[in-house]
């Protein structure tokens, strides 16, 4: 008997409850499904207990990739690393041996009876081709599915055997989702006062225990000394540009660069810019559409009562939500969330090819 676990997000009493409910002992195997650390209130205990635990098996998260290409230099922290990396000082454990464990977690594992991924799996591409963003779940990976497919992975699975995934909590509930029998979701949001699921093999029985508390919630209160002070935005010109005006004013910025022999390398550098700015400029409104949902997605998972709110706590739960996205994305996706056209957003507040470029980058990055 193999016990399988959704996202456990440093829940550790949630973790000890539910190996209790599903009755596995010291000398029977589980497997995590990744993203194991953050977001609750005992991420380093977690880890810990799952590395020296025998006949143990973790995946690799999106959660656990942030923090391993944080460490290469590769990415910024968000609030939830940043949480867990105060953790670890403050109970004076080894953070870089936790991020080396993670460094070496593979992205799935296929056993006789089911696939085990974090993430999702791309249709028709088997598993040793699959892309790491698609596997680990990361905002990469999302636009990239966003962008090559018009239905859910899940919908387009074609296997005969069962998919184990965590990382999304599909139903928006404290029950796991199952897909005609070949698809489960184990991850029921446990750090947002939801439950914590596990699946037995080769039963397929599912077992859950309810969270104790809203520990996300809870953990950014407690923690909102180690957090960054959001800087106030630069206002917004008063002129606004229409979609239209902003693809024309792209053509005339390349038009109006001067032909002056003397500075032949920055007009080609120039040129380039508005290219690549021109490039992009028809795909970027279905990505920030797809990151904006999937944002407001999360922030229902983890704000229970969202909306439940007043407009006010909305719009303020919203914005330390969003903090850790650069000024420009902030804006447009506060825009989104007011109602506002994609289009008009993107042609509101992006105000050049470089801003166009680097709005562009953040998105179609790995996370």
């Amino acid at each position: 008997m193999t016990f399988i676990i959704g996202d456990i997000h440093g829940c550790y009493d949630e973790l000890q409850a539910l190996l209790d409910k599903a009755g596995i002992g010291d000398d029977e195997p589980i497997i995590a499904l990744g993203d194991v650390v953050d977001r609750g209130p005992a991420s380093p205990q977690t880890l810990l207990f799952l590395r020296q635990r025998p006949l143990t098996q973790v995946l690799m998260g999106n959660h656990e990739r942030k923090h391993v290409r944080h460490a290469r230099g590769e990415l910024k922290l968000a609030n939830s690393q940043r949480i867990t990396i105060a953790q670890f000082a403050e109970q004076n454990l080894d953070y870089a041996a936790a991020v080396d464990y993670m460094a070496g977690l593979p992205l799935y594992l296929e056993l006789p009876q089911a696939i085990l991924v974090h993430g999702y799996l791309e249709p028709d591409v088997p598993l040793p081709q699959q892309r790491a963003t698609v596997l680990a779940g990361t905002m990469g990976g999302d636009n990239y599915l966003t962008k090559q497919y018009d239905r859910p992975w899940y919908e387009l699975y074609q296997g005969t055997k069962p998919v184990i995934v965590g990382h999304r909590n599909y139903n928006g509930s404290d029950v796991p989702f199952v897909f005609r029998d070949l698809i489960y979701g184990l991850d029921t949001s446990v750090y947002a006062g939801k439950a914590l699921t596990g699946l037995l093999l080769p039963q397929f029985r599912l077992v859950s225990v309810p969270a104790r508390a809203n520990h996300w919630r809870n953990v950014q209160r407690a923690y909102r000394s180690v957090l960054p002070q959001r800087r106030p935005s630069r206002p917004v010109p008063p002129e606004t540009l229409s979609w239209p005006r902003l693809a024309a004013w792209l053509e005339q910025a390349a038009d109006q660069i001067e032909p002056l022999p003397t500075q032949q390398a920055e007009r080609e550098r120039v040129a380039q810019i508005v290219a690549q700015a021109q490039a992009v400029l028809p795909q970027l409104p279905a990505v920030l559409m797809a990151l904006f949902t999937a944002e407001q997605a999360r922030l229902v998972q983890d704000v229970p009562d969202y909306y439940g709110l007043t407009p006010r706590e909305q719009g303020r739960t919203f914005d330390a939500f969003i903090n850790h996205h650069p000024p420009h994305l902030r804006q447009m996706l506060h825009r989104l969330r007011q109602g506002q056209a994609v289009q008009a957003v993107v042609a509101d507040v992006l105000r050049s090819p470089a801003q166009v470029l680097a709005v562009w980058s953040y998105l179609s990055s790995d996370e």
